[in-house]
């Protein structure tokens, strides 16, 4: 019974290695033909993403910025924020002017022009720079950074030398769509300005700084700047919203310079706090408004008696949702004006005059 039972397997094996033969034969005549060359099978497809489009859409936008002096050579990136008939506006990074040098501007057409600053600003370290061009050149459509959502998938683009064929493009998501930090404007050792920021999941360096953050929709969201703080963030992946460069340009092509009047408090949106968040502070689900997380000392919200998980809702009548909202309706306004802050504090609607600093 053994021994038939050996025969089986061994004549199983046999034809298992006949059929293998057979494969390997019929293999070798397909890759070779009757004269003994090798088929080489190429398929053509030209493969189109989102992504692909979007740098299609934005590879001649971003630019290379160069500051020479006698002595160093500063090199970074730069976004054509605007286009006016021969009048371009370009936002970079202060950081790449550091060396006082004169500035030039490399175009995706290989040519290099040399620009005007029209104005810098320390807080957010970006700065406005202006050139004339004599050919046609194609500016950024601005997003809304007040929009972007955490996990939102986005393009870092990044051009040191300005050519078309050397930018480069990293893939990212939006890791924290709600992240700030604390400037301190007046000097005086204690923070009193809530500067907003986006944080994408790939570290961001000073080598990036005056690229581009787009969006899925080719918009421009954000500008990279690595210095977002009082000090050098080098990789922390954070960058300046579309919303703040525009309030920055704004202000520097009006004025030449950037005045901020602040109210010295961090808010966080009820919109985007999580149902358990609004449980723990005992927040409605119906109210609308931003809630007081930090109440900076001597500043105008605290002399005016404003107090952490106070929520605002109006200012001056005018309904406020977000932290630009708030930066919004300031921005015209001066140091010592008055407004009118609505908020509310154990379920009583309050109101209370703040002078600005």
């Amino acid at each position: 019974m053994k021994s038939k039972l050996l025969t089986i397997v061994i004549v199983i094996l046999v034809v298992w290695n006949i059929i293998l033969t057979y494969q390997l034969v019929v293999a070798q005549k397909i890759i070779h033909d009757e004269q003994g060359q090798t088929l080489i099978r190429q398929s053509n497809t030209e493969i189109e993403s989102d992504v692909t489009k979007v740098v299609s859409n934005t590879d001649t936008k971003v630019v290379g910025v160069t500051s020479k002096n006698a002595f160093s050579i500063l090199v970074g990136s730069g976004v054509i924020y605007g286009v006016s008939d021969d009048e371009v506006i370009i936002v970079t990074s202060n950081s790449i002017l550091n060396n006082s040098g004169d500035v030039f501007i490399s175009f995706a057409n290989d040519v290099v022009i040399e620009a005007e600053i029209l104005g810098k600003d320390s807080v957010t370290d970006l700065a406005v720079l202006k050139a004339i061009v004599p050919f046609s050149v194609e500016a950024f459509n601005l997003g809304n950074s007040s929009l972007v959502k955490t996990g939102e998938w986005v393009l870092l683009s990044s051009n040191q030398t300005g050519s078309q064929s050397t930018g480069t493009y990293a893939l990212s998501i939006i890791a924290n769509a709600d992240r700030s930090v604390i400037k301190d404007l007046d000097n005086d050792g204690n923070g009193d300005w809530q500067l907003p920021l986006l944080q994408v999941s790939t570290p961001v360096y000073s080598l990036n700084n005056g690229g581009a953050l787009i969006n899925m929709a080719s918009e421009l969201i954000g500008v990279v700047s690595s210095k977002t703080s009082n000090g050098i963030n080098d990789g922390s992946g954070l960058v300046i919203g579309i919303n703040e460069v525009k309030d920055v340009v704004d202000k520097i092509l009006a004025t030449g310079e950037v005045k901020r009047t602040y109210l010295g408090l961090s808010v966080i949106s009820l919109e985007s706090m999580p149902v358990y968040l609004k449980s723990h502070y005992q927040v409605k689900l119906n109210i609308e408004g931003v809630m007081i997380s930090t109440i900076y000392p001597d500043g105008p919200a605290d002399l005016a008696g404003l107090r952490q998980y106070d929520i605002i809702t109006d200012i001056d009548d005018k309904s406020i949702m977000n932290n630009d909202d708030i930066r919004s309706y300031l921005a015209n306004k001066e140091a010592e004006e008055v407004i009118k802050v609505t908020y509310l504090r154990n379920d009583t609607i309050n109101q209370i005059n703040v002078v600005l600093k």
